[in-house]
């Protein structure tokens, strides 16, 4: 039997004389399969968007929904953990260009009175330092680029189980026998 679509479901519902809309069998059989169907293209997109995860959401398409939210749960721990990984990166690096930017202001401080003859050596440092600065920077950025990827997985992830648990709840099953 073919999975008709919401719209076709939509058009099976029974309204007449005034009597409110009802869902047939087949046509809840038939947004079943069409929620099915939607939560595969989830996670179709799910694979996509988290790459090397392939095997944990093609396992899910059987697994049920429950099942399916726990995964999605625990790749947005994984997540969170990688991104406290990066963030404390991050503030390793920030801790270091300022430690270098303290110990040049001190060196400096130290041998004003010598400026004349260290200037060379100053400038010298000045230049490392600020090279230092800026590869420390750079993985700052990229760093912050991981994490802003991070984060729209994880919303994308949130979604997704935003959307199963609302599929959930259209589908319990003392509704589809009300409905019948």
């Amino acid at each position: 039997m073919a999975t008709p679509s919401i719209d076709e479901t939509h058009d099976q519902l029974n309204v007449s004389n005034g009597e409110s809309a009802t869902l047939t069998t087949a046509s809840a059989h038939g947004f079943t399969a069409s929620i099915f169907k939607t939560l595969d293209q989830i996670c179709q997109s799910t694979k996509d968007m988290t790459g090397g995860m392939e095997q944990r959401v093609s396992a899910l398409s059987g697994a049920g929904m429950a099942k399916f939210d726990d995964v999605l749960h625990s790749q947005a721990n994984e997540l969170d953990r990688k991104k406290m990984s990066l963030d404390v990166k991050r503030e390793s690096h920030e801790i270091e260009i300022q430690r270098l930017e303290d110990e040049l202001k001190l060196t400096q401080a130290k041998h004003a009175p010598q400026q004349a003859e260290l200037g060379e050596y100053l400038a010298l440092m000045a230049r490392q330092t600020a090279e230092k600065q800026k590869q420390l920077r750079r993985m700052i950025a990229k760093v912050d680029q991981h994490m802003a990827e991070i984060d729209i997985i994880k919303a994308g992830l949130a979604i997704n189980r935003a959307m199963v648990a609302a599929a959930s709840l259209d589908l319990e099953p003392q509704d589809l026998e009300a409905s019948t």
